[in-house]
């Protein structure tokens, strides 16, 4: 697992380095093409560190998971406030994400030590039987979810408006993780209530 997120992670770092101009072209906004290219070291560090998670997941230690997660979040919110407010700029915020992912890598190496060589017991036809399925819902997913910012872009929509929205979009998540919270125990007690009232 973590042999093949390098691979792919380096692919995808040398894919969006490389090409950050022409993406930049292509979302009508040339001016990305510097932010792109930090985002690309985020393509390497996210793969390398989602590996560990992945193994994290799969052995049940759940609470490392946990940790991890946190030690990403926590790390964002505070590299990016304090990089903008240093800098004064985009670019801080950025450099504070890629950071973040840095941190998460780092606490998730820590909890769970994963050797980059050596054999897997676990034959490659085998793993990518698994694989391949579900890389392509992965990048269905991802691609899916990004969908509306393409098309705002696609739509001559300016700089300013692509990022009112994703911020619009980010502010919006909190309400929704405590809707998802919520919801299991308010249909547990909803059932509970409902096979009283019948009793």
């Amino acid at each position: 697992v973590l042999r093949w997120r390098v691979v792919v992670g380096s692919a995808a770092f040398l894919m969006v380095l490389i090409g950050a101009p022409a993406f930049a072209r292509l979302l009508g906004a040339p001016e990305l093409t510097p932010y792109l290219r930090v985002f690309a070291i985020d393509l390497l560090l996210f793969n390398v560190a989602r590996a560990y998670r992945d193994v994290l997941t799969g052995r049940g230690r759940f609470r490392a998971v946990a940790a991890v997660s946190l030690a990403r979040w926590l790390a964002r919110l505070a590299l990016i406030v304090a990089l903008v407010r240093i800098t004064g700029s985009i670019m801080g915020a950025v450099l504070g994400s890629v950071g973040a992912t840095a941190v998460e890598l780092l606490v998730a190496e820590r909890l769970g030590h994963l050797p980059l060589r050596g054999r897997s017991t676990i034959a490659l036809a085998r793993m990518w039987q698994v694989v391949a399925p579900l890389a392509v819902y992965g990048a269905a997913m991802q691609l899916f979810s990004k969908i509306d910012l393409f098309v705002l872009s696609a739509l001559r929509g300016t700089s300013p408006d692509v990022g009112l929205y994703a911020a619009a979009q980010n502010l919006a998540v909190p309400p929704g993780l405590f809707a998802l919270a919520l919801a299991p125990l308010h249909a547990a007690f909803g059932v509970r209530g409902l096979f009283v009232a019948t009793m």
